[in-house]
């Protein structure tokens, strides 16, 4: 699979997650913005770095 030579060849983590793991935390990120503007709508949230750690 890619996503083990990516993290294998980039030596990126001991014990990496899932694919499945990542694109869930990404879907919940990126998708609520992404969302609104499609709906046209407002997004007023601020993004706190800490929480994504």
């Amino acid at each position: 699979m890619q996503w083990t030579g990516f993290l294998r060849k980039g030596r990126l983590l001991e014990s990496p997650p899932a694919l499945d793991e990542i694109v869930a935390l990404l879907a919940s990120f990126l998708m609520p913005p992404t969302q609104a503007l499609a709906a046209n709508e407002p997004w007023n949230r601020t993004w706190v770095p800490a929480e994504w750690r």
